[in-house]
This record gives structure tokens, C-alpha cells and sequence, in this order.
């Protein structure tokens, strides 16, 4: 992968999808906008009007409709390989892999099959390939991706970066405000992964809580997580789970199966007392487990205390990786900055800053025109955006500073 100075970034993601995979991308480009980069997000799988989801329109990136193919851009993609990608033969090509198994879902389409099988480590699926996997630069959001690559015969340097997407920011914001007291005798799971074993589970206990993850939005899924003591997940583990850590950082003790990335200490690292093989004759030991996670919850709650001190620095870490991957040859060093008040007295701090070698002014804020554009004498143009929307890009590093001015 070679950065120029004139290079464009294209980030593929699926369109109006709330999910891990499509957070982290959206992440990505956060993170490369900050860089300094010119990037857009390209969707596919939806129609225009419900291209972008709506907890993603926060991080203000650029929409494009088609990729330019040329030598100095970068695509960046996710393992599974959406058809647009095949048309791309000048620009450079990245992919991304979040989930292994996935790949092989979209690839091979017999997923009942390939869980049977558990082959995910041992070969490409199918025979073929749409892209030359070899040649391709890739970046693993986990150990289960790298070893995925290195078994398969990729060679070593161009496996590129690590590069783990980090969790939502109200799970930052509350994970030091859970209070343990307040915590219930109650099993969160998630009915999408595993759940034809977690359901044998569930009958096999029928005095237990269980809750199932299901029709929630974040803020609900974060309140039920915050006053469950125990989160189960038995599904295939294809990545770095995002709800796993989720649950983690709202002081639940995880317990999985060993499959995908769960059977390796990198990517879960927790003891291995609270991983199981999802087998019949496991379910008492795993029942069993969980009665005794409730009745010795702050000590076994506190034997996990060392993987939520990773996921706190997750975020930290993936801009660490970031920089040292996308770093922008000739970077603007300027302080990033955003105006806000009226507009008149937005368009007078334009005079003001417009000649300043330091600042550069990159949204103006004000709830009222949120949406708007401010063309500033054609010399400058500025998106407008909410005061929520600013503070969260400030907290993506996308606003070094505010400067606001409040009318009389």
C-alpha cells in the first residue's frame, strides 16, 4: 500500500446497517478525516434514501456513489468482498478482516455446513476468488484473522497492521458509573449467535433468568447489560465480538464457548474456566457456572477486571494504529476548529480566522441550521452541524477546539 499526497480513500460498507463490522469502518474514515485524508464512504445493498443508518450520519462522512479507479487511491474493504469490489483493477485494494467467518458465508453461502465442518483456519472458500487474495494488503481485527491468513499462505508482509475498531462512546462514558450493588440475578444473551445451543440451556434451567439481546436499541441494550450479572455467548465467535465487550465494560462476567476467536487468550482473555465447548454434556457444567458466578459475583466479576483494562484502551490504541498506517505524507498541522453562535457572527469569525496560518476551521455548529452549508465569500465552505454532532467528532479528534460566540 503506497499514500500519496493526492490520495483518496474509499471505504465499502454495507448500507443502513448497524452492526460491528459497519461501525468500525465508519471509524476508519473517522479516523483517516482526521488524518487529513479526502475519503468517502461508498454503501451498497440498499436503496439511496437508506444508504447511511441513522447512528452512523454523526460521524459526517462524505458519501460516494462510485469508486475513482486510479493507482494513487485506496479501496478498503471487509472480508466479505461485495461484487463492486471486483471492478476495481488500477486502485489499490485493502481488506479488512473483522470476521473470518463471514468471509466464508458470502463466499461459499452454506453456513450450516461450514459450522459443521469448523474449517475456518484451514482453507479459502470456495476454490475460486473474485481478487487475488495474495497479492492484496490486509489489516486483522484479530489474532483468529491473522492466524486465518498466515495458515492460508499469505505472506507475512502483507498482513500490514493490526487494527481492532473500538466500542460505542456511551460505553466509555458508563462504565464507571455501573453500580455492582444494583446488579441482578440475570442472563444476558443474544439470540442472533448460538442460539440454537443457548436455547438448550435456557430449558435446561428454567429457575434462571435469561434475557435475550433482541429489538433493543443501544441505550436499552446498555441498561439491560448494566444490571445483568452474566452474559453467555455460544456462537461461532467470527471476529472481536463487539456485544462480549460491551458486556465486559458494563461489569458483566462473559462466559463463551471456545469457537472462532473465543478458543485463543488474544482475542477473549479470560480464564479458562468460562469457556466452554458447546456440547451436550457441558450444559450442567455450564449452568452450574453461571449459579456460581451469581452467588460469587464481585470475585468472579473481578478475575475479568484485566480484559476490560484492554477494551478501556481500545480506543486509544486503534488511533495509536492508525496513525502508524495512514499517516498523511505533508500532514496540516493546523488546530482544528469550529465556530459557533448565529450565523452573522459565524460568518465574522470566518474573517477572523480565514488568514490564521494555525486554524483551520472545519464545521461551523448551530442546532437551528444544522444540515446547511455556509458558503463564506467562495473562499470557504463550511458544513453545518449540531452541537451534539460537535462534540461527538471532538471526541472522534475530529475538533481540536470550539470557538463560540453567544449573541446579546
Amino acid at each position: 500500500m503506497k499514500i500519496y499526497d493526492n490520495t483518496k480513500f474509499y471505504i465499502i460498507t454495507p448500507a443502513n446497517n448497524y452492526t460491528g463490522g459497519p461501525l468500525s469502518l465508519h471509524q476508519l474514515g473517522s479516523a483517516l478525516k482526521r488524518l487529513g485524508h479526502e475519503v468517502y464512504m461508498c454503501y451498497w445493498g440498499a436503496p439511496d434514501n437508506l444508504q447511511v443508518h441513522p447512528w452512523f450520519k454523526k460521524f459526517h462522512l462524505p458519501n460516494a456513489g462510485e469508486v475513482e479507479n486510479k493507482p494513487h487511491n485506496i479501496v478498503i474493504t471487509s472480508e466479505t468482498i461485495p461484487y463492486p469490489v471486483q471492478m476495481i483493477t488500477k486502485a489499490q485494494i485493502v481488506v479488512w478482516w473483522m470476521s473470518v467467518d463471514n468471509h466464508h458465508v458470502y463466499m461459499a453461502g452454506d453456513f450450516n455446513e461450514i459450522i459443521k465442518q469448523r474449517t475456518f483456519l484451514k482453507r479459502w472458500t470456495p476454490s475460486f476468488h473474485p481478487l487475488n487474495m495474495f497479492e492484496l494488503d490486509h489489516l486483522v481485527q484479530s489474532e483468529y484473522a491473522r492466524q486465518f491468513l498466515r495458515f492460508n499462505g499469505v505472506p507475512e508482509e502483507k498482513i500490514i497492521h493490526e487494527l481492532r475498531g473500538y466500542l460505542a462512546k456511551s460505553f466509555y462514558d458508563n462504565e464507571s458509573k455501573v453500580d455492582l450493588s444494583l446488579k441482578k440475578d440475570i442472563v444476558a444473551y443474544n439470540p442472533n449467535k448460538g442460539f440454537e445451543f443457548t436455547q438448550k440451556i435456557i430449558e435446561s434451567a428454567p429457575n434462571l433468568t435469561f434475557v435475550p439481546i433482541q429489538n433493543m436499541t443501544p441505550e436499552q441494550v446498555q441498561e439491560l447489560l448494566a444490571r445483568s450479572k452474566v452474559y453467555i455467548d455460544f456462537g461461532n465467535h467470527p471476529g472481536r465480538e463487539r456485544i462480549p465487550r460491551e458486556s465486559t465494560m458494563s461489569h458483566c462476567v462473559v462466559i463463551t464457548s471456545r469457537r472462532g476467536s473465543a478458543d485463543n487468550p488474544i482475542d477473549v482473555p479470560i480464564d479458562d474456566d468460562f469457556k466452554f465447548e458447546d456440547t451436550l454434556e457441558n450444559i450442567p457444567k455450564i449452568i452450574e457456572k453461571i449459579r456460581y458466578v451469581f452467588e460469587n459475583f464481585k470475585a468472579e466479576h473481578d478475575r475479568q477486571n484485566s480484559y476490560r483494562q484492554i477494551i478501556l484502551k481500545e480506543r486509544d490504541y486503534f488511533f495509536k494504529c492508525v496513525d502508524e498506517v495512514f499517516s498523511k505524507p505533508n500532514a496540516d498541522k493546523k488546530v482544528r476548529s469550529a465556530i459557533g453562535g448565529d450565523l452573522k457572527d459565524i460568518e465574522k469569525m470566518c474573517d477572523d480566522f480565514l488568514n490564521d496560518k494555525d486554524v483551520k476551521l472545519v464545521y461551523a455548529v448551530n442546532d437551528q441550521f444544522a444540515g446547511r452549508k455556509i458558503n463564506y465569500k467562495n473562499l470557504l465552505e463550511l458544513e453545518v452541524i449540531s452541537t451534539a454532532d460537535a462534540e461527538f467528532l471532538h471526541y472522534e479528534r475530529r475538533i481540536d477546539q470550539f470557538i463560540m460566540k453567544k449573541s446579546k
